[in-house]
């Protein structure tokens, strides 16, 4: 059964039977509802795939209908309804300017009557067309794993597959575990990180696969290890907030609490609040289970807005982040557009209006954030026109067109292609 797709790829859903008698649904999503939602009829038109734990006299078994098994109408709407029992649900989205999409989940469920081993218990997974995010036990790939309840260095395996050149979030969904006197960390083989993820609000990972970092999509890449619930966090970071200088610099200030066995601070900047890359490292000042005050400046800003995190990273490598700030763009005469927006006939036109002359690199991307023109411009005067001619095969819909000045300074919108 189909789960949305941000490519039309369709997707798998699975669906196990709970104690209280209900099927809930995984990944989810759509019609399915929410991850976990009760949905106990098979619709009309649906296909759906059983898995046969064992033979039967050389054949696979069978299915068996009877009329008292059918239901008048329909049901296209499933219930969300809490899970009584201990589970962590973890989703697979990737990140779109408006929206995240779903395109994959599992689930693993504690109880004492279900065994470590691999089993009928657990639910086998089918390979999607598009991206792939499931379970691995003993080589075996899974959607659904039933476990006895979960112990001090228990760890959940997760297993990646497809990944395209793009950003993804990790949403981590638990029930009922936060009474167990454990913690969770979730480990990026990739990145060589450890982070914190709550057995009692719903928390989330954003990560990026790259074409040339291999680690960046290896299948690998992520497991979950629950360990015994120790003492406060390295460091509190208890405040963080940003502002632009009158030479059009960023301050970036945080102050820190409870501050000990630190590695490092590095400041995160990010011209949309999801992606962020390092621009500034400083050492710890305190480290003596203190308090701390850092104020580190960006010389070279954006002139759109600016937002900026605080990672902080101890000496055993746990990643913290502080809350987001964001700077407002600069007030500027200057303006490049595109007219008219839709665009017609798959040509661009460019207008530049009070801008410096130079050089200019605009990158045309689809709506997944794959780059697919390109082009360098030589801005003669500050007011001026130009026009583009991306290949004419493109595919209309919506792109996002980024502009960026020999000062590496962006312009970004977003435009429709007919």
């Amino acid at each position: 059964m189909g789960v949305g797709s941000s490519y039309g790829l369709g997707g798998y859903q699975t669906f196990v039977k709970d104690f209280d008698g209900n099927y809930r649904v995984t990944p989810g999503g759509g019609s399915y509802g929410a991850p976990g939602s009760v949905k106990n009829t098979i619709e009309s038109g649906q296909a759906f795939l059983v898995f046969s734990s064992q033979s039967t006299g050389g054949t696979n078994g069978s299915v068996t209908f009877t009329e008292e098994a059918k239901i008048a109408g329909s049901n296209l709407v499933s219930r969300a309804t809490h899970e009584n029992i201990r589970s962590i649900r973890t989703q697979l989205y990737v990140m779109q300017p408006n929206e995240n999409i779903l395109l994959d989940g599992n689930a693993v469920q504690f109880h004492d009557v279900w065994s470590n081993a691999v089993d009928v218990k657990d639910a086998q997974k089918i390979g999607n067309t598009g991206e792939n995010f499931g379970l691995i036990r003993n080589d075996v790939h899974l959607a659904v794993e039933r476990r006895k309840p979960v112990l001090v260095s228990d760890t959940i395996y997760y297993t990646l597959g497809q990944l395209r050149a793009q950003t993804y979030q990790l949403e981590f969904n638990p029930s009922m575990l936060d009474g167990e006197g454990l913690t969770a960390f979730l480990i990026d083989q990739h990145l060589q990180t450890t982070t914190p993820v709550s057995l009692s609000n719903i928390s989330t990972y954003t990560f990026t696969a790259t074409a040339s970092e291999p680690g960046s999509y290896a299948a690998n890449r992520f497991m979950l290890v629950f360990q015994k619930a120790m003492a406060p966090v390295p460091v509190t970071i208890t405040s963080v907030s940003a502002t632009r200088n009158r030479d059009n610099t960023v301050a970036v200030r945080w102050t820190t609490e409870n501050e000990t066995d630190m590695r490092i601070y590095e400041v995160e900047r990010s011209e949309n609040g999801v992606q962020f890359t390092g621009i500034i490292t400083t050492n710890p000042t305190a480290n003596n289970g203190g308090s701390a005050r850092y104020l580190q400046h960006d010389l070279s800003p954006l002139k759109q807005d600016n937002f900026y995190r605080i990672k902080a990273i101890s000496q055993n490598g746990l990643v913290q982040y502080s809350p987001i700030v964001k700077v407002n763009a600069l007030e500027s005469n200057g303006q490049i557009a595109v007219y008219p927006n839709p665009v017609e006939n798959k040509t661009i036109h460019l207008r530049f209006t009070a801008v410096d002359p130079g050089a200019y690199l605009v990158r045309l991307l689809s709506n997944n954030g794959q780059e697919v023109f390109t082009s360098r411009l030589q801005v003669q005067t500050s007011n001026a026109t130009h026009t583009l001619y991306p290949a004419k095969h493109i595919a209309a819909g919506k792109y996002i067109l980024i502009v960026t000045d020999a000062k590496q300074q962006k312009t970004i919108q977003h435009l429709i292609i007919r």
